[in-house]
């Protein structure tokens, strides 16, 4: 439970950077990223070029000039082989490159936030585990970065640790694509919230595409780490479509057995996968390519090649560019970027 309720944030707080500098994951998004912005915008990727040592260390190499710019570095936190954890070694090191070469302001674009699910204090079972947002702002604020902007946090605990952090909600990204889905026929739909939490965020999904919303309880086992969920009053699902929105995607086998769940039990006519962070781990795409799917909604933010092509037309990449470019030139609405507010009161 964050500390900190949050605000929106305003147009005249967003640093509009003049070189990006992407690790090695992200370079595709931010060539993308400075094409939308319309100018006056520099990629530096040859970092992303450069043979690092035999041994593995990181040598990030900047050839643009760092003196006196503002400076994003956009990280890709991608999952499998270690690519999560030298993806974070990357960003630390652009950070402190252009800290270290006079950069005036320097952001960090981290397209998913390492160890966001992690950061949990367990007091019940006296398991010593680390505060791992709290951990990871710290490596980021001695890096260098003065300000902290991600997509889509999967939880407040980051305003907790950061005083500069700006969440951006990619929900503009998804309801412009189901609007063209569900066109004229909102009562053929139906949006599922995974928990409580879920729930709340999605009330504008609601008024802007006219489906109603079906919120689910989410119990999770402390032992197995397995989530079930259930609900109320699963006819309401009857002969619809139903779009499940969250977050993130990892092995999708608890999404699965509610896609099933739905199926059965509700009598669904399919299931509309939506998530911002692909992770994709273990048997994941086995899993989405099971016939109750009928689509996967997905950015592109931390998708990895392989498994958009093993997923094939089921899927559907929303771009996570347009998102950021937007945010950079202060055209989002100011609901869709919160930061930390006011402390709690009791």
């Amino acid at each position: 439970m964050s500390r900190y309720e949050t605000r929106d944030v305003e147009p005249s707080e967003i640093i509009r950077p003049q070189l990006l500098l992407p690790g090695r994951y992200g370079v595709k998004i931010a060539r993308s990223v400075a094409q939308l912005m319309g100018g006056g915008v520099e990629v530096d990727d040859s970092y992303y070029r450069n043979t690092h040592f035999a041994c593995g260390e990181i040598c990030p190499t900047v050839q643009a000039d760092l003196e006196d710019k503002n400076v994003a570095v956009i990280s890709s936190y991608r999952s499998g082989n270690d690519k999560c954890n030298v993806a974070a070694m990357e960003t630390y090191m652009l950070g402190q490159t252009a800290r270290d070469w006079g950069a005036r302001h320097v952001s960090g674009v981290l397209l998913n936030m390492y160890g966001a699910r992690q950061d949990r204090l367990n007091t019940t079972d006296r398991q010593q585990q680390p505060l791992t947002v709290k951990g990871e702002v710290d490596r980021l604020r001695v890096s260098g970065f003065n300000r902290l902007i991600t997509i889509d946090p999967h939880s407040n605990a980051l305003y907790d640790y950061c005083d500069d952090a700006h969440g951006i909600n990619p929900q503009s990204l998804y309801i412009e694509r189901l609007k063209a889905i569900i066109g004229e026929n909102p009562e053929k739909y139906i949006i599922i919230a995974p928990d409580k939490g879920s729930g709340e965020r999605l009330g504008s999904y609601q008024q802007e595409l006219g489906v109603d919303v079906l919120v689910m309880k989410k119990d999770h086992d402390k032992f197995t780490g397995e989530k079930r969920y259930s609900a109320q009053d699963l006819s309401l699902v009857n002969g619809k479509t139903a779009i499940v929105i969250d977050d993130m995607i990892d092995s999708a086998g608890t999404m699965l057995k509610s896609a099933i769940q739905l199926e059965k039990e509700g009598e669904a006519e399919g299931l509309i996968a939506v998530a911002t962070h692909t992770i994709l781990s273990g048997n994941a795409v086995k899993n989405l390519k099971n016939p109750a799917f009928t689509k996967v909604i997905a950015t592109d933010g931390i998708l990895k090649e392989e498994d958009e092509i093993a997923l094939g037309d089921k899927l559907d990449v929303v771009p996570i560019a347009p998102l950021i470019a937007r945010y950079f030139t202060g055209q989002l609405a100011c609901r869709d970027v919160a930061t930390r507010g006011k402390l709690k009161t009791a």
